[in-house]
């Protein structure tokens, strides 16, 4: 059933719009642009900063893989960062130090899942593709790119 809009004595028919149209003259027009201008000039003035923003739960998961990596590793996380910036001879050593912590990331995703077999559970690998490891690897060094490397 649709319902009818009853319209009251001496209620006007309303369509949405404003009750009477805004005009804008040439001096609104003109004090717009200055206003356009000065506003132009404080953003200028604003210096830029030099990191992307992230949302909360992205700086969450780089924090959690960081503290992971942190954890885990019978190494300095700290020093690997910056040993990777540095000369040739400790980025092998680093990128060496980097591989084994994927290795580990990679052995303790193993998690108990339902099966269909005989047993009803079995254990299985939560990472099972590259690109899930370089996810891991890209958030333990966008934490550390943050709180390392900009300091």
């Amino acid at each position: 059933m649709i319902k009818k809009r009853v319209r009251r004595p001496g209620q006007r028919p309303t369509s949405g719009l404003p009750a009477q149209p805004t005009r804008r003259f040439a001096n609104d027009v003109e004090s717009q642009r200055e206003r356009d201008k000065e506003n132009e000039e404080s953003i200028r003035q604003r210096p830029l900063s030099d990191r992307r923003s992230i949302s909360k739960k992205t700086e969450l998961s780089r924090y959690n893989s960081w503290i992971e990596c942190t954890s885990s590793a019978q190494f300095d996380p700290k020093e690997v960062i910056l040993d990777l910036c540095r000369d040739p001879a400790s980025k092998e050593r680093a990128v060496l130090q980097v591989k084994k912590f994927l290795q580990y990331c990679v052995q303790k995703s193993e998690a108990e899942r339902p099966s269909l077999g005989p047993t009803e559970t079995e254990f299985s690998l939560t990472i099972t593709s590259a690109r899930t490891v370089f996810e891991k690897l890209k958030s333990v060094v966008g934490y550390a790119e943050s709180h390392i490397l900009h300091v």
